[in-house]
């Protein structure tokens, strides 16, 4: 069986995002929304092309979006600062 959706959100999780989130390449749906997440967002994440919803808002993330501009993803949440807004996400 393939993982393909997993939410994770309020869980109190800590620490640091681990550069395996990328390992998930079937991974579709992914909300760690609502712990307490520091650091960046792993690149790792650019590898995960099947990724179209994923929610890491409330939490203390910081850094560039890793996604490539090919992924699928359709559908984010973040706190701030927005994806939108970062410089490495204008197009």
């Amino acid at each position: 069986m393939l993982l393909c959706a997993r939410d994770l959100s309020n869980n109190a999780l800590t620490g640091e995002l681990p550069d395996t989130l990328g390992a998930l390449w079937n991974l579709v749906y992914l909300d760690l929304s609502s712990n307490r997440f520091v650091g960046v967002v792993p690149l790792s994440l650019a590898q995960a092309t099947r990724l179209e919803h994923l929610v890491l808002a409330d939490n203390r993330l910081c850094g560039c979006w890793p996604l490539a501009p090919n992924a699928s993803l359709t559908e984010w949440s973040v706190a701030l600062p927005s994806p939108s807004s970062l410089p490495c996400l204008s197009s």
